[in-house]
């Protein structure tokens, strides 16, 4: 029950623009001023019938007009949400100072990542990088660091933050990384 409600709190927090809109499309359509209906003007059945169809097609038009505005609204945030990646794994490739752990206690070193997403250091390709990932709106990298050699068989679970295209902070399996772009 918890993590339903937690659930739904966060999708409202997400999502607060949209709420706002929906109560105040909701509000425009209660403050409508629908008139009651006057045939008194209309001289022939046929003007009756026009005034009538005139009256009843106004609430539907509000009706269709708040509809297509919730739809578009729900079609953009779906297309912004699942928006093709941005970023691919060519973003990585290029010389990064990889900076892990924390001060006094980490280390450093300078690694080439290939288009291919070969990882090397010194010149000696140590892992595979695999399942590169990036979401636009939380604009987070996550990515495998695979290794290459019988003694050395780690699966390392990146998951960045991208603060800009030359900085990338976060954590490889749950200790602090950092990698910075060499020109």
């Amino acid at each position: 029950m918890k993590k339903s409600l937690r659930r739904v709190a966060d999708w409202s927090n997400r999502n607060q623009g949209v709420l706002t809109l929906l109560a105040l499309i909701v509000a425009v359509y209660a403050a409508l001023p629908f008139q009651s209906l006057n045939t008194s003007a209309a001289n022939t059945f046929l003007d009756k019938v026009v005034t009538v169809l005139a009256y009843d097609l106004r609430i539907p038009v509000y009706l269709v007009i708040i509809t297509l505005v919730i739809v578009l609204l729900y079609i953009l945030f779906l297309r912004r949400r699942y928006l093709p990646q941005l970023l691919t794994l060519d973003f990585l490739s290029g010389r990064w100072k990889n900076t892990w752990g924390t001060p006094g206690n980490g280390g450093s070193e300078i690694a080439l990542i290939t288009k291919r997403g070969e990882y090397f250091v010194d010149d000696v390709q140590r892992f595979t990088v695999e399942d590169f990932k990036y979401d636009p709106t939380k604009k987070t990298v996550t990515f495998i660091k695979v290794g290459l050699t019988s003694w050395d068989n780690r699966k390392l679970l990146n998951t960045l933050t991208l603060e800009n295209n030359e900085l990338l902070v976060g954590t490889e399996q749950g200790y602090p990384i950092r990698y910075a772009k060499l020109p």
